[in-house]
Formats: structure tokens, sequence, C-alpha cells
């Protein structure tokens, strides 16, 4: 135990002065200060590694050559494959694979391509990079061929998720011939048809109920009920004018890919979206890249060589003493909850079916009779049942890729077969693994008697090279070298390291540019139309009239639409004025209100808000509010900040009082 005696500068050191000594002596991974060189410097080091060289291609700007067939002189391709994360494939590889690409990692432009898997604690761990500037079905089946080569067993794939971007799956499935599922990323689905929505329907009750039923479609676990509702969802569509237009993008866009939306195709399948490459993006842009802009090529493959290392430390900690990740929390969350449940509302059907009554629906509890493919860690620590071993109907289990409480209800009860498993072989023949994988560097090292013997090569080498070259025609490159080799001279010279100035080619101070969805340059003024997911009520409602075979319309609720008509110009009402210019020179505002602010209008301005009649031009005024009554006392239940925009800045100070 150090005393205060002893102690020193040495034992308060912190990051910072870490951070502070690079700067001051001016170390840096650079192998040139020009960061093509440097690349390939470091490219050069890597390829000595042999069967351990995670470069598995390369072509430079400027080259042509008839192995990348399809790229051009300009075009830039480098593959990289640690030897970590190839054996992360093969483990983890057969049950989802995940592709996208980010921008930010260089100065350049060119795009880091992922291929990212699940491991058996439910976290992402990126199996592949690509730094190219093409993201087209050439460059990226080169990539995948690549990758194929490389793991030289088959692999048998589940499911593949990506974006909309359809170059991702189509060179996916051309190289790997794949027999699995192809799964769009919800989350870049719901915001193309948020955009759509409020683009093609013009009326803003009806925008909002049609995202309502999509996100209640989609969400259906059931294929026979989702066919049904699909089908009664198109026909309403069709025939309500105002929704025809996003009828037709809707069906030429999405028919015959519900397959890669929905909940009730994606058995198996324990994510709904690519939230582990966005943690992962993320993770290396602000911890690797600290959250800078960067611009040297070379010191991102430097920190994608440094992310693998940590990412396998981490693992052979989380396989040595074990990791309560988010999920194994949520699992045990579950198992918590299924203790308030009742048995006798589990009705059984057979030895490994169950049906389990809940206050809103039945769910079905399936377990399976074969042994998880692998030494899962998310199990319950009490049920001892692994994730992949039961299933259930209900939502929580479908898209949170959970154990659910009905689950746990039934192996809690039930005699379930408690299978033990006996995986300290296992895990301790993992973990020596990733340490001897670890253990390599990944820059070839030599000892004293190489260096010496590959140093007088190589200035054989440059002697023949020198001599063989025409003096004329060559003389500024000869010139540059024989500079180069009195640098190196006078370095060798010097007896005591000396402090190298650092170099700074941008602020350090700058941040990360946030990554950003396509955005329009076009100045509009913005609708405050808010599409929200449904209640539980309206999802009811909405099922039910999906499900019935009478011709209804999208159900209506306790939402109402109202305009208020901020700027009207005199000309609107001139005949001569063209439609398309009539809606230019109206300024409105859309507000659609709930049940609740429905009633705080009212009580306000007692007055019946709900009717269609409902209209202002401009905000609610000091005058609306003399006008009215006495405001009744029963608005103090309420939270009136949520009408504020209805009202101008002085009606609403005068409401206030």
């Amino acid at each position: 135990m150090l005393s205060r005696e002893n102690i020193s500068r040495i034992h308060l050191t912190t990051r910072q002065d870490i951070k502070n000594i690079k700067r001051s002596f001016g170390l840096t991974n650079q192998r040139h200060a020009d960061d093509a060189t440097s690349v390939r410097l470091m490219l050069e080091e890597m390829a000595e590694l042999g069967a351990d060289n995670p470069i598995l291609g390369c072509k430079f700007q400027g080259c042509l050559s008839s192995e990348y067939e399809g790229l051009n002189n300009e075009d830039f391709f480098l593959a990289i494959q640690h030897p970590l994360q190839k054996e992360m494939l093969k483990k983890f590889g057969k049950e989802i694979v995940c592709v996208d690409s980010t921008y930010g990692t260089n100065s350049y432009n060119f795009k880091l391509i992922t291929v990212l898997v699940v491991d058996d604690f439910g976290e992402g761990f990126p199996v592949a990079w690509c730094i190219s500037n093409r993201e087209d079905f050439t460059a990226l089946r080169k990539f995948f061929l690549l990758i194929k080569n490389n793991t030289e067993t088959s692999i048998t794939f589940n499911f593949f998720m990506s974006d909309d971007a359809p170059a991702f799956y189509n060179s996916w499935s051309d190289v790997f011939d794949f027999p699995g599922k192809k799964l769009l990323c919800y989350f870049h689905f719901d915001k193309a048809i948020r955009k759509k929505i409020e683009v093609l329907i013009k009326n803003k009750m009806k925008a909002c109920e049609v995202y309502k039923a999509i996100s209640i479609l989609f969400s259906e676990t059931n294929e026979q009920i989702f066919r049904k509702m699909f089908e009664k969802f198109l026909n309403n569509l069709k025939e309500d004018s105002d929704t025809e237009g996003f009828y037709h993008y809707f069906l030429n866009k999405y028919n015959n890919r519900e397959k890669e939306i929905s909940m009730c195709f994606r058995n198996g399948c324990k994510i709904r979206t690519n939230n582990h490459l966005e943690s992962y993006h993320r993770d290396l842009k602000y911890n690797y890249l600290s959250g800078k802009v960067n611009k040297r090529l070379d010191f991102c493959l430097y920190k994608l060589m440094e992310l693998v290392k940590d990412k396998g430390c981490k693992r052979i900690v989380k396989l040595e003493r074990g990791k309560i990740s988010s999920k194994k929390k949520s699992i045990e969350l579950r198992h918590a909850k299924s203790l308030n449940l009742d048995v006798s509302l589990i009705q059984k059907e057979s030895n490994n079916s169950f049906i389990v009554k809940g206050s809103r629906s039945n769910y079905n509890v399936e377990l399976s009779e074969s042994k998880c493919p692998m030494e899962c860690h998310l199990r319950c620590s009490k049920c001892l049942v692994c994730i992949h071993e039961v299933k259930c109907s209900c939502l929580d289990n479908v898209l949170n890729g959970l154990i659910c409480k009905h689950a746990h209800l039934v192996c809690r009860t039930q005699k379930v077969s408690k299978k033990s498993h006996d995986n300290l072989t296992s895990v301790s023949e993992e973990i020596a693994s990733v340490h001897k994988i670890l253990a390599k560097p990944w820059i070839a090292e030599t000892s004293i008697t190489e260096l010496s013997q590959s140093t007088d090569k190589l200035l054989e080498e440059i002697r023949s090279q020198i001599s063989n070259l025409d003096q004329f025609k060559y003389k500024e490159k000869i010139m540059e070298a024989k500079r180069m080799l009195k640098n190196i001279n006078n370095f060798l010279k010097i007896e005591e390291p000396e402090l190298g100035l650092p170099i700074q080619n941008s602020a350090n101070n700058k941040n990360v540019i946030r990554q950003r969805s396509f955005f329009s340059t076009k100045k509009e003024r913005k609708i405050s139309s808010h599409l929200t997911k449904p209640s539980f009520e309206e999802m009811n409602n909405i099922r039910e009239a999906l499900l019935d075979d009478d011709d209804v319309t999208i159900p209506e609720f306790n939402h109402q639409a109202y305009c208020l008509q901020s700027q009207v110009n005199e000309e609107v009402n001139d005949p001569n004025v063209r439609p398309a210019k009539k809606r230019k020179l109206e300024n409105h505002k859309y507000f659609i209100l709930n049940i609740q602010q429905q009633n705080i209008l009212k009580y306000i301005l007692n007055k019946n808000v709900s009717g269609p009649d409902f209209q202002n031009k401009g905000l609610f005024s000091e005058e609306d509010l003399k006008n009215d009554n006495e405001i009744t006392d029963s608005i103090i239940n309420y939270d009136l900040t949520s009408i504020q925009k209805l009202f101008t800045a002085e009606a609403w100070e005068e409401l206030q009082k």
C-alpha cells in the first residue's frame, strides 16, 4: 500500500497525461506523411504475417488489375478480415448476418462497409470490413467473394438483414447461394413510410390512421391473420381517393415483400432492426476516433485493428467471469413478472405446446425438443431455459427476442426437462483459442539477426535499382533517393532520441459530424403533424376493422384534425390564379388534437370544439378568450402546455393568469 511519503507524480497519472506525452513527443502511427504511401507501407508490413494477414484484397487508385474486374482506374478497394473475425463468423454467422455502411471515417468519401454477426451474449461483433469509394453490386460481390474464400468452410446463413438498398442482398445471395430469409431493417422501412405518408396523403387525419394501421399490420405474429388484414388494408387504400396515391406507391415498393418486413415471417430471428450495427458505428466514431473528424486512412486502419483486439479481450473477460448484459437483465425481469401470474392460466395442448391466457389475448408457448445449438449465455438462471429453446407468440418474444413472462410461467410450473449445460470445457477451449489469436502481432516482428539480414538485402536491392536507372531520365528520382538516404544516415548518427514536433493537419477540437439521413434543401414551413404509434385501444379497433368482412373504411378514433389559417393572400379568391399557386398563397397550420386536448379547449372556450366548424383565421388571441364565458375549474387536471401552440403569446400569457 502506498503511503504519503513514497507517493510520487507517476502514481497520479491520468488519461490526459498520456495524451500530453503523445502530443509532446510527436508519437504517431504514420509510416509516411503521405497517407497513400503510409497505407501501402502498412499493408506491406501486414503481408509478412502470411496466413494471419488480415488484408483479403486491395486495389489502389490509379491502377488496373484483372483480379478486380469491373473496378475503374480511379476506384479504391480494401477488404479486411482479422483471424479472430474469421473464427467469429464461423461460430455465429449461421444465425443472422447484418450488413451496412457508414461514412466519416476518412476524408476521401470512402465508405466503410461492415459485416456483423450477433454473438451468444446478444451483442454485435464485426466480422469483416471493406473500405471503398463504391457501394454497388460489383464492389460488394468482390468483397463477399473474398470473405467466402477466406473462411474456407461453407456456412449456412439463416437470416440476412440490411437496409433497402438492393445491392447488399443481391451480391450476398450471388456469392453464398443464400437459402435463408432476407429481412429489411424495420427502422429503415418505418422511416421511408413516414416520409411518403406525409407527402402523398394530404388529409392529416387519414395520414395518422394509415400509419397506425401499418404499424399494427406488420407487427402481427399470425400469418393467416396478417394476410387477411393485409388484403383488407390494400382495398381500403385503393377505394379512398385521399390515399390512392399512397396505395400505388406502397404496391409498387412493398408488394410481394411482406416476408421481409412482417413479424409473422421472422420466426427464429431475435432482432428487428440493425441496432447492433448502429451501436458499433457509434462506438467506432466516438470511442476509437475520439468523436473527431478523421482524415487519414492509415489511422482508420490502425483503429479498426485496435477495435478487434479490444473486442477479443472483452470476450475473454465475458467468458471467464460472465456478463449480465441488458438482455440477460430483461430475461430475469420477465421471470420476476411471471411470479404474479396464476398457474390456472396455462392450458396444455401437448407435451411441448401450451396456451397461456392473457388479459388481452391468448398466447401460444412452444418448447423445443432439441438442445440449444450453441452454448448460449442468454439463459434464465432459475428456469435454466435458453432463449433458443422456447418460443411464444407474444410481441415481447417476437420483437424483443426475450424469454417472455408467459414462457417463464410454463417453464417454472410445468414439468419441463431442465437441460444441464456443462460448457466449462468448451469455454476454456474458446478462451485459449482467442488468447492464441490475439497474442499474434498484427504487424510482423523480426529478430535482430533477421533484421540485420533483411537490412543488408534491402540496401543491396536499393544499390542495384539505382545503378540500373538512367541517370539523365530519372535524375530527380535519384536525387530524392539520395536525400532520403542522407536523412537515414543522419538519423543513425543520433545517439539520443530527440523530441519530434507534432504534425497537425487539422483542428484537434473539431467534433465529428453526426450521421444524418437524407434531407430536402427546399425551405418549407414545418407542419406540426405527428405520426404516432397506436395505443392499445386503437390497436384493437384497427385489427377488428381490418379483419371485418364488411366494407369498412379505416377507423377513426378520438383524434380530430383542425386547420388554422395563419395567412391568406387577398388574391387567393381571384379566379385567374391557378390552383397550384393558390395553395402556395394559402399558409395553413394543421393540428391533430387528442381527446384530452379537445377537453382542455372545450373547458377554456366553453364551446364544442369537436365539430367540423372549428376553424380560425390565425391563432387564438386575447379577444377569443374575452368573448367566452368564465373558464371552469375542470382544466386544473390537465396539462395546459399541450395546447400552447394554438394561442398567440399575448393570449397564452392572459390564460396563465
